[in-house]
């Protein structure tokens, strides 16, 4: 077919309106899918609704059992048990009073008819009125009933009481007898529950507040024991005491760079360092005290034996010891550093009064570099690019703690003028191996003052106020403002408190061997005492024992002859 064929086709063509409402018409769905969807959706707003309905009202049901709850809680009462039939109860109630007949009140007219034999009567002398009921009797009647009473004087009708009536009242005091004892009894179980249950809830009430009481004890006990340990720690870590450190031993060094044992000299750089944390302190200042050893022309092992005295130091620093292999060219080759903490050794030293407190510690690499005390920088070391390696080496130190009977650190206040009230200097004062050092705060590792002292050195406590020292060429006034410092401080520096302490140990000595004397004494006299009671025991055994024998003897002769008179000569083998 060729092009203009083609285009000669009329072909109908829809604009875009048209084509829009036919694509919606084929889209929309069907009217049987029209009610199905319908219904659905019906179907699915019911449950919805019905849902939400339901949840709603449990929800509102809950609110109002928590709210009732709440309110009951809130509102609680305890059940408290009633005692208003207690307190209205009357015993008189329970008396029967019989009420008396009234012919003329509301009761009616007497019966015209004998109660016994049921003929017609008159009133009169010869007739008996019951005096809580309208029955009437003859007296004859009650004769021979055995029921009769006299009549009144004047020969009027008498009033008693008909059998009737007295049974009636009989049994009716019984069953108010039996209710009266009931309701006694009944007081008296109350009264004793009530009384129970008092010291029941006394003795419920007394165990809770025991408990209570033995709980806050407890709580109490270990606040104090924590505030008390505390105090006691932090004490033990600020006490200043004067020590002795030892760098004893050495061994396995290497040195890292050449890979094999050292060849120069080794020496330990020990350095005390200041551990508080929260101290606003520098790098530098923190480096009290430093002390190098000599040096050990050794290849692994050795032993310095070399010890440097502190002269007043708390428990809070670390130790660190620094070893080098220093050469003649000033090098400083690093052979390892170790680094312990010193607080639990001098505390336990101060605890248990053992004085050598041993060390055993592993070289490692470099952490803290060592200072030097005077301008405090930093000490240069070579191989640290090996820092990294492994330190095979190990180190030894001891700390030697000096006794407070010979030592003693404390404040002292030296007096400028002879005046008590004059101008003073606080020092902070250590004596240690007769050298009396004053430091101008505690905690100053150079003293501002050495102060030697010997034997004949003058020294006395004048009136109790001041400490007299005289000695190099000058007179020293020292004072404190407790007087048992001040006592103390005289009797440390004198030794009075050393020869005390001895006179007092060889007086103890003394007096346990005169006892030890006197115990073994009255043991041998205890001892004697049981042998001689012993012995005069045996004697006496041995005495009754021949009595009885002789006495057996007599019996057994006795009863021989008597068989023989008795029997003719008669024995038992006959």
């Amino acid at each position: 077919m060729s092009s203009s064929a083609f285009h000669r086709l009329k072909i109908a063509t829809l604009n875009d309106e048209e084509v829009h409402e036919t694509i919606q018409a084929r889209s929309r769905p069907s009217p049987l899918r029209k009610v199905i969807l319908e219904d659905v959706n019906a179907k699915v707003k019911f449950h919805t609704e019905r849902f939400s309905a339901k949840k709603e009202e449990n929800n509102l049901s809950r609110a109002l059992r928590r709210q009732e709850e709440n309110d009951r809680r809130k509102n609680y009462k305890p059940r408290s048990v009633d005692t208003a039939w207690l307190d209205n109860f009357d015993p008189k109630e329970y008396i029967v009073n019989p009420i008396k007949w009234n012919e003329r009140g509301l009761h009616g007219n007497r019966l015209a008819m004998c109660l016994i034999c049921w003929k017609g009567l008159a009133p009169g002398a010869a007739t008996f009125a019951c005096q809580l009921c309208p029955s009437m009797a003859h007296k004859s009647c009650c004769a021979k009933a055995n029921l009769g009473l006299e009549p009144s004087p004047g020969g009027q009708t008498s009033s008693w009481w008909c059998s009737q009536c007295i049974e009636e009242i009989e049994v009716a005091e019984e069953g108010e007898a039996t209710k009266l004892d009931k309701m006694i009894k009944r007081k008296k179980e109350f009264e004793m529950s009530r009384k129970m249950q008092a010291n029941f809830m006394r003795f419920a009430e007394r165990n809770r507040f025991l408990r209570l009481l033995g709980g806050l004890k407890f709580l109490q006990a270990v606040v104090r024991r924590q505030q008390t340990q505390g105090k006691f720690n932090k004490e033990l870590m600020t006490t200043f005491r004067p020590f002795r450190i030892k760098a004893s031993y050495f061994n396995n060094l290497r040195d890292v760079k050449a890979e094999g044992d050292i060849k120069g000299n080794a020496t330990c750089i020990m350095t005390m360092y200041k551990n508080v944390k929260n101290a606003d302190l520098e790098e530098g200042e923190r480096h009290i005290y430093r002390f190098d050893t000599c040096t050990r022309q050794t290849s692994v092992s050795g032993d310095w034996g070399e010890s440097f005295p502190i002269a007043s130091c708390d428990a809070q620093w670390d130790f660190i010891a620094t070893v080098v292999d220093r050469d003649e060219a000033g090098r400083n080759d690093f052979l390892g550093q170790a680094i312990v903490n010193a607080g639990p050794y001098v505390k336990r030293a101060m605890m248990t009064h053992k004085k050598v407190q041993e060390i055993e510690m592993d070289l490692g690499p470099l952490q803290i570099e060592p200072r030097d005390t005077s301008n405090k920088q930093a000490m240069r070391l070579d191989t640290l690019s090996n820092a990294n390696k492994a330190f095979p080496g190990k180190l030894g130190v001891e700390i030697h703690f000096y006794s407070n009977v010979t030592t003693k650190t404390g404040f002292l206040d030296e007096m400028l003028t002879q005046s008590l009230r004059g101008a003073k200097k606080k020092w902070w004062a250590v004596w240690l191996g007769n050298t009396l050092s004053l430091y101008t705060k505690k905690g100053d590792v150079r003293p501002k003052r050495m102060i030697q002292l010997k034997a004949s050195t003058p020294i006395s406590l004048h009136n109790g106020q001041f400490l007299k020292i005289s000695a190099m060429n000058e007179t020293l006034r020292f004072t404190h403002s407790n007087e048992d410092e001040r006592k103390d401080w005289f009797h440390k520096i004198t030794g009075k408190y050393l020869k005390t302490l001895q006179k007092g140990t060889e007086d103890y000595k003394k007096q346990c061997k005169r006892e030890r004397k006197r115990e073994e004494k009255r043991r041998r006299e205890l001892a004697k005492a049981e042998e001689e009671k012993g012995g005069e025991e045996e004697e006496g055994k041995f005495g009754e024992e021949e009595e009885g024998k002789f006495a057996e003897e007599e019996k057994e002769e006795n009863f021989g002859e008597e068989e023989k008179e008795d029997g003719g000569g008669v024995t038992f083998e006959d």
